[in-house]
């Protein structure tokens, strides 16, 4: 029952979650194992000690089927992104690893400390979305990095 053993159990919890893009569920699902993971769409979780929920924050184009969208990111544009938070009833079992702790005392500690933090970064983040330099991965390595101060190398 030392102070570091209390502190760093009230620290949450940080994954990091892909799933298959908007609209390329089916090709995910009859391809499986061998779905491409550059047509995965990276959120990262946080789930406050001793609870089975978690939220999800994410980032992705506000029209993510529409033609329009991906012509425009294809051809080296940007679109508006839409900042997602979202209530998850656990952390999913597949393609889902855990980051690590939030660093102790952020936001003041707490999980109400935690969630403000991200929260506040899910609200200033730059909601300008472009392919390989401010999509979904880079969102997710830099929330991490922000709540965890680890760095991720999600394109290794």
């Amino acid at each position: 029952s030392s102070s570091s053993s209390s502190s760093s159990s009230s620290s949450s919890e940080v994954f990091v979650c892909a799933i298959p893009l908007v609209g390329m569920e089916p090709l995910a699902d009859a391809l499986e194992d061998a779905y491409p993971a550059r047509l995965e769409h990276t959120m990262l979780l946080v789930r406050h000690r001793g609870e089975t929920a978690c939220v999800a924050y994410d980032f992705l184009p506000i029209e993510p089927t529409s033609p329009a969208t991906a012509a425009t990111l294809l051809s080296g544009g940007a679109v508006r992104g839409d900042r997602r938070v979202r209530a998850l009833s656990r952390v999913p079992s597949r393609r889902c690893w855990r980051v690590g702790d939030t660093t102790p005392g952020l936001g003041g500690g707490g999980a109400a400390g935690v969630d403000a933090v991200a929260r506040a970064f899910q609200s200033t983040y730059d909601a300008s979305l472009r392919l390989r330099e401010n999509g979904c991965r880079e969102h997710t390595a830099a929330m991490a990095l922000a709540m965890t101060g680890i760095t991720l190398d999600l394109d290794a």
